[in-house]
């Protein structure tokens, strides 16, 4: 009952972050008015931008004490190249629209609560969806459930937007939202691969994990 209680727990906090996101969509332009008006939107841009360094720089030195104990590290770090340079494509397009920035932070914390929740699930006996799995992912079904529900989530969040007299629809928030996702996979894929076995095979039927 203990592991149930937790498990579900964590649904609950991965459902409610879910919800919480088409909150945002809803009212995020009145929030960044309010707080541009308050601080004017130069001082605005400048906090934006030092949390968007803030953030990157503590990935990085995440990736600095992490990575000797990784595996596949030739694998990440290729994956983590062509994240870096999607990102910077996209930093060039966005210019001072820092708003845009918010995607990133947004969709990695939405893909770590789904996967700690799928995990949990996972470890106590738990078979998820099988439109929740992936046949790249198989070995790890938690994080291909988990990315699978948050890719859905970022084209629903953008698709919301549509029907909202303040909003706008944009594709290329989607692509943001999506880029938010890989950089939740990078994250997991950081810690949970220095455990000392593949994370690949961590949540399999049959595991020691």
């Amino acid at each position: 009952m203990r592991f149930r209680t937790t498990t579900l727990i964590l649904l609950l906090l991965a459902l409610a972050y879910s919800v919480l996101l088409f909150y945002v969509a809803t009212y995020l332009q009145i929030f960044t008015k309010k707080a541009a008006a308050a601080l004017t939107w130069v001082v605005y841009a400048q906090i934006v931008k030092a949390l968007v360094v803030y953030l990157a720089a503590a990935f990085a030195f995440m990736i600095y004490i992490k990575f000797a104990f990784m595996r596949r590290k030739l694998l990440f770090l290729a994956t983590l190249a062509v994240f870096t340079a999607a990102t910077a494509f996209f930093i060039s397009r966005l210019g001072d629209s820092v708003n845009e920035y918010v995607h990133y932070p947004q969709y990695a914390a939405l893909v770590i609560l789904w996967y700690t929740a799928f995990r949990s699930w996972a470890l106590h006996g738990g078979s998820l969806p099988r439109f929740l799995q992936s046949r790249v992912l198989s070995g790890n079904k938690p994080l291909a459930a988990a990315l699978v529900i948050s890719l859905i989530l970022g084209s629903m969040e953008e698709g919301f937007q549509h029907f909202l007299p303040t909003r706008v629809f944009d594709f290329q928030d989607i692509l943001l939202n999506f880029m938010g996702v890989w950089l939740g996979g990078l994250i997991i894929w950081l810690f949970e691969s220095n455990s000392g076995k593949d994370a690949l095979q961590a949540c399999q039927p049959g595991s020691d994990s």
